[in-house]
């Protein structure tokens, strides 16, 4: 079993080193036992997109410019959960308090911007 782990690491390893050092790569992979060119038959790879898929997002809040609050909410949140999140914590409070919102930006996942006066 041992065995089989390093022949697979080694074949690895020479598929990752073939494009960049050809003629290396070629007989490392005559060392390993193989009659065909690595090149001949390249190996498939299946991408799981859904491991590659993010389940939460660190949303920057910023108040008149300035970062306030970084919240984790989950991927895709609408602008109302994230302005009640926003709004929610002390540090964005302590600078919208008593002030009045002219304008809000939300760009989805990624910032809120609050502008008071």
């Amino acid at each position: 079993c041992r065995k089989d782990l390093i022949t697979y690491s080694l074949e690895r390893f020479t598929f990752l080193l073939a494009p960049l050092a050809p003629h290396l790569g070629e007989e490392c992979w005559k060392l390993l036992g193989n009659d065909d060119s690595i090149f001949q038959n390249p190996p498939k790879y299946e991408i799981d997109k859904k491991s590659l898929a993010v389940d939460n997002v660190t949303i920057v809040v910023q108040v008149n410019g300035k970062i306030r609050a970084k919240l984790n909410l989950p991927t895709d949140s609408e602008e109302l959960v994230v302005k009640e999140a926003a709004f929610a914590d002390e540090n964005v409070i302590l600078h919208s308090k008593d002030k009045t919102v002219v304008k809000e930006i939300y760009i989805k996942n990624k910032i809120y911007n609050i502008v008071v006066k």
